[in-house]
């Protein structure tokens, strides 16, 4: 069944070179064949466009440095154009087990209620990263049931990061794109949370699915714990963009938004160095967020 489907792989590329290298080498040993690998350029300055156009299997699309989030609306929807059955997205630090797809598309493949389906995520060390929020629906007896099929090496989510997801073409074609004014940090939690919340979808991990993500940092971008005072001012859209998630998304979403602010600025005045700085950016986060409502991207 796998076989016959067309499987086109996306990635999203930013000066990365040599862990893209690696990211291509484990996409071409997957064990299904791919219909399509497409990786969107955004304006890379390290040789990337230069060995990509030397990349017979590749499809490349080059376009100005859009972030994360317009290099996915816009691979996304070109594979969809070009005839893809499923998008496999993933980020260029990530390498897939050679099964990894396969499993995926095992899962997804024919299940009419089911939005998406990601990897099991660990980085080179092993640790779990990227783990995914679980679905907090109740069933008819008031408890969740995101373990009800355990069995079958799943379990039910609500949301989950652009770390290896797969999703049917038709989904695309029905939700609409990820939002591309995000341009960093969000776009897969907004986008995976429309589909479980808005669409009645929810997603799945594939526990025998399984790739390393080779991140540049150790813990979970934070405002409040980052150390590379360069990478500070990207915490901008991180901040933003939760809260147009917040208003999406969430029950009293007013009260979840100070919360987090006022828990954030404090955690920043007790423990963070740069306090002004981190504070400053805080805020203007904050207002900008109060007021950013970017158009949800349909797929035409």
């Amino acid at each position: 069944m796998v076989q016959k489907m067309k499987i086109t792989a996306v990635v999203v590329t930013y000066n990365r070179i040599e862990k893209l290298k690696k990211v291509i080498e484990a996409i071409r040993g997957q064990s299904t064949s791919l219909f399509q690998i497409i990786v969107v350029n955004n304006s890379s300055t390290d040789g990337t466009r230069e060995w990509l156009e030397n990349q017979s299997d590749i499809t490349l699309v080059n376009q100005g440095n859009l972030g994360g989030a317009g290099g996915f609306n816009t691979g996304m929807k070109q594979a969809v154009l070009n005839g893809a059955d499923y998008v496999w997205i993933m980020d260029d630090d990530v390498y897939p087990q050679n099964s990894a797809v396969s499993e995926l598309v095992n899962q997804l493949d024919g299940q009419q209620e089911i939005g998406f389906a990601c990897s099991s995520v660990v980085d080179p060390e092993g640790n779990c990263v990227n783990t995914p929020d679980i679905l907090n629906h109740l069933n008819i007896s008031n408890y969740k049931h995101w373990q009800k099929d355990l069995d079958k090496g799943i379990v039910y989510l609500e949301s989950c990061t652009f770390v290896s997801v797969l999703f049917s073409a038709e989904l695309i074609k029905k939700v609409g794109l990820p939002i591309k004014d995000y341009f960093i940090w969000g776009d897969d939690t907004e986008y995976t949370k429309r589909i479980s919340l808005k669409f009645k979808l929810p997603g799945i991990i594939v526990g025998k699915s399984r790739v390393v993500h080779d991140r540049s940092f150790s813990s979970s971008p934070s405002i409040v714990t980052e150390k590379n005072m360069t990478r500070l001012k990207m915490h901008f859209y991180m901040i933003r963009n939760k809260i147009h998630i917040m208003k999406l998304y969430y029950k009293h979403p007013w009260l979840k938004v100070c919360a987090y602010i006022a828990f954030s600025a404090l955690t920043i005045l007790l423990t963070s160095d740069k306090k002004l700085k981190r504070l400053l950016l805080l805020f203007k986060a904050f207002i900008s967020g109060l007021k950013f409502n970017p158009k949800i991207n349909d797929f035409l």
